[in-house]
Order: structure tokens, then sequence, then C-alpha cells
């Protein structure tokens, strides 16, 4: 006879079937548990394996967190790629062999080929279904950053962010942004505190002294709805004088031929009627 006191053991949560995937030993549920059963995810090699079952309450959110990781895993290889200046297009096969996506489940193959990779934003795919990494800029190194700047500067399309110029040449962004220092701008955005680069016209250069940039930015101005006759007043206070344009005298030309006079003897042949 059964013990009336005796619980019935519950299902283990979500909570605890994850952690018993992610590889954290649980005492309460057994590696042979059925709950278990569903897919896992090595993280050591970014594989996949799909077994017969999977808990309704896990299935969803973990299987596409498993396929996101797995696209994240795909661009990587190839933006790795496209910064080591490999100008090689990969097919499916050789992209996942590469990336160490070995044993893939059809389901996720199917959705990589035909929804995530066609619509990726930095994933190109060419005729006879070959894919290469498409960078935010059209960049590799120093030549084509200031070639692209200086063509931005010329149509007045502003700069180009610092993060999208990483992307595009991977570790060597140090390197070659000591390289242009001089030939270059850089403007932190204020509202993301993000670096904008642009082109640096050296013709508009203003030999300015240090001392008179120190004075400068050590004044305080900070309300915006002051005029400019508000603002000269709040310069002449702090000692700051403003230049007077004079104007400048202007001589009346003197290389200006003058109209040539009628001639006297035709003049008096109207008079006379001749």
């Amino acid at each position: 006879m059964e013990n009336p006191h005796q619980t019935l053991s519950e299902p283990p949560t979500s909570f605890d079937v994850e952690q018993q995937l992610l590889g954290t030993k649980n005492p309460h549920i057994p590696p042979s548990s059925p709950y278990l059963s569903g897919l896992l995810v090595d993280a050591r090699s970014s594989s996949i394996a799909q077994y017969k079952t999977c808990p309704k309450y896990i299935h969803q959110n973990r299987y596409s967190r498993c396929k996101f990781s797995v696209l994240r895993t795909v661009v990587d290889f190839l933006k790795m790629r496209y910064q080591e200046k490999d100008t090689k297009h990969y097919t499916f096969e050789e992209m996942t062999e590469k990336a160490g996506l070995l044993h893939l489940d059809a389901e996720v193959k199917e959705w990589l080929v035909k929804e995530a990779l066609p619509h990726n934003l930095k994933v190109e795919v060419t005729e006879g279904m070959y894919y290469l990494f498409k960078p935010p800029l059209p960049i590799t190194g120093r030549h084509s950053l200031l070639r692209l700047l200086r063509q931005k500067y010329k149509k007045g399309l502003g700069g180009v962010m610092l993060s999208d110029v990483q992307e595009c040449v991977g570790p060597r962004w140090k390197k070659i942004m000591r390289q242009v220092e001089r030939e270059v701008l850089q403007v932190v955005r204020k509202a993301d505190r993000k670096f904008i680069i642009f082109h640096k016209d050296k013709s508009l250069s203003l030999s300015v002294s240090e001392e008179l940039v120190r004075v400068w930015r050590g004044l305080s101005f900070s309300d915006s709805n002051k005029t400019d006759e508000d603002i000269e007043t709040y310069l002449l206070q702090e000692g700051f004088k403003a230049m007077q344009i004079t104007k400048t005298n202007r001589f009346p030309p003197t290389n200006i031929k003058e109209p040539r006079k009628p001639k006297q003897s035709a003049i008096t042949k109207a008079y006379a009627g001749l």
C-alpha cells in the first residue's frame, strides 16, 4: 500500500533544465532524464545536436537562441576572412566546415540558407550560392579610407563612424588611424559618444595661439537664447575686444576710357543741312 504522505516528484523547472543543458550539475535531475531530451549546444565547437523530443516550455526560446548563435558564428567567420584580405567566396558547406559547425540540424541549415543569410545586412550572396562578408564601408586600408573621406567632403555628405572603420579593417584600425591622424578630424557625437571621422581640409586651417585658445575655452556662456549683441557685450566684459572692420576709401579707376566726342565737321554739316 502506498504511503499517503508520500509526495510525487514534480518535473524540473525550465531554469533547472537550462542549467543542466549548460553543464551545471543538478542532483535533482539525472543525466538520463527525459526532460533533457532536446536541443543541446556545445559552446566549444558551436555545434548543435537535435534529439528526439524537446519539452514545450523550453523548445521555442532555447531553439531560437541557438539558431541565432549559429548565425553569429557564420557572420564572424566571414568578417574575419574579409579583415584578413581574403576575397574568396565560400559555399555553405565550406563556410560551415571552416567555422567549426559540423553537426548542424537540417532545420537550422534550411533556416540559414533560405532566411537568415540572404536577409542579413552583413552577408552578400552571389550567384551560385556563394557567400562573402559585406562591409559597411568600401575600405581596406589607409588609402581607401582617405579616398572615401575626400569624396564625402566634396559632396557634403559628412564623415564616417569609427566603429564602421573598425569593422572593415579589424585589429589594424589603430595603426591606420595613427597613419592618417594629420589628415582627418575626429569628433565625438554628443548623442551616443561615438567617434565620427571627417576629412581635414588643410586650406581652411587657421593658426591661433595656444594662449588665446586656452582663455577662450575657459569662458562659460551656457545660455543659447542670447543674441549676437549680448554675446559681444559678454565678451567685452571678459576682456575680449572684437576687431572693427573699417571700410577702405575707394578711388575712382583711372584706366576707364572717356566716350568719344563727335567731330566738329560732322556737327557743322548737320546744321548746314548738307
